[in-house]
């Protein structure tokens, strides 16, 4: 009988045994996970950090050495790695906006239709041969802040919070929404 009891209780403690290596095991592997998590985390935010200083520098440079000219073979518009941030891999691109068409403009201050911007956005789309007769009275209509207009029916009479609602607009394509939100 002692023989029995002396079995099953070292057969009980190292069944404890095994469970608490267990337990341990996952406890230590969640711990990696989370810390390799955290590691690559800090690693993203300071390679952010660090393109954002980096772009800041090229176009402090550019403007200090050439502020009169600006052109898109300018080393402040070439894409750019900045090395060893770990296994982060950071690029840069400074974009020139100004050569956008910012839809702002089809719209006064004040909400009202502008005419010369919905002209020059009606003439852009048909440079660009984009289809759709009165592309720019749609847009203009959508944003502006009255409820006048041919394109009025379901307007959200308030400016563009993001590209993508060009394709919410009745009438706009989602290749001319994505062609327009490029632009």
């Amino acid at each position: 009988r002692r023989r029995g009891v002396a079995l099953m209780l070292t057969l009980l403690v190292l069944t404890i045994l095994i469970i608490l290596v267990a337990q341990l095991r996952l406890t230590t592997r969640y711990s990696i996970v989370r810390t390799r998590k955290a590691i690559g985390d800090l690693q993203n935010r300071f390679g952010v950090r660090a393109g954002l200083e980096m772009g800041r520098i090229y176009i402090q440079t550019d403007t200090e050495l050439a502020a009169q000219v600006d052109h898109l073979r300018e080393p402040w518009a070439a894409r750019f790695t900045i090395p060893d941030i770990g296994r982060a891999e950071v690029q840069v691109l400074i974009e020139d906006e100004e050569r956008r068409f910012n839809l702002t403009r089809l719209t006064r201050a004040d909400g009202t239709a502008h005419a010369a911007g919905r002209a020059q956005l009606d003439r852009l789309v048909r440079i660009l041969g984009m289809p759709g007769d009165g592309l720019a009275d749609r847009i203009g209509d959508y944003v502006d802040a009255d409820s006048e207009g041919a394109f009025e029916a379901g307007a959200k009479n308030r400016p563009l919070l993001i590209p993508e609602e060009l394709a919410m607009i009745p009438g706009v394509s989602r290749s001319g929404a994505s062609i327009m939100g490029a632009m």
